[in-house]
């Protein structure tokens, strides 16, 4: 199928410009927005900033279709605050640090994450792994964080390393790197509330510590299962 473009014929019905796009079963299907992109059925709507032009990279698009992702298969209405194995990649493992139970709890706060991501990826980078870290940043959901490291680590290394972590933290007096010129978002902190997360996730590694997924399996439309492995 082609991809072309029709900026300079309005659809009428939504006042902005549609393009064909090729898709597998014409879905998903979401409403439009005037500042937004989104699919409808087999068209895509472009938003009202790219009304004149289609974008190069839908330029001649095969069909694809997208498996859904390892993360994505975890049954989160089962999953506890703890530690788990998230995947395992060519020598690197991802550490899921679950902080608050999803759904049920409510999530951590942007500032107070904002201000456990500096905190906590200082203290990894400057600990006795520090040569092991590749990556310490926060989950979008704001339900935990995620720890990348090379090297044979364990779910039992990742947790007394936390719990070391977590008690330096609520030692500390300021977050570090807050100043314009080293986050992009200096203001976006919350220490106090940053020490009550870190208080209560340390309890909960210390006595309520959960580390096994519960797998969740998805069918979709042309039934095919994918299921965490």
């Amino acid at each position: 199928m082609e991809c072309r473009n029709v900026g300079a014929h309005r659809n009428k019905k939504n006042r902005w410009p549609v393009v064909r796009i090729p898709t597998t079963n014409g879905s998903p299907h979401s409403k439009s927005t005037e500042n937004s992109c989104s699919f409808r059925g087999k068209y895509f709507v472009t938003s009202a900033l790219f009304r004149n032009f289609v974008p190069h990279f839908l330029i001649n698009q095969t069909e694809t279709t997208m498996e859904v992702i390892q993360s994505f298969t975890i049954d989160h209405t089962h999953l506890k605050p703890g530690i788990y194995v998230s995947r395992e990649d060519r020598g690197f493992t991802t550490f899921d640090l679950r902080i608050t139970e999803p759904n049920q709890e409510p999530a951590v706060a942007p500032a107070a994450m904002h201000s456990l991501e500096h905190l906590m990826a200082t203290w990894f980078r400057n600990s006795k792994v520090k040569q092991d870290v590749v990556y310490v940043g926060p989950m979008g959901c704001l339900t935990g964080m995620y720890v990348i490291m090379t090297g044979a680590y364990t779910v039992e290394d990742m947790r007394r390393l936390t719990i070391e972590c977590l008690r330096w933290i609520l030692t500390q007096t300021e977050v570090p790197a807050t100043q314009p010129e080293s986050c992009g978002n200096y203001l976006l902190h919350d220490l106090p509330m940053c020490k009550w997360e870190s208080a209560r996730y340390l309890d909960r590694l210390e006595h309520a510590f959960h580390c096994e997924y519960t797998k969740l399996q998805i069918a979709l439309e042309d039934g095919k299962i994918f299921a965490d492995a």
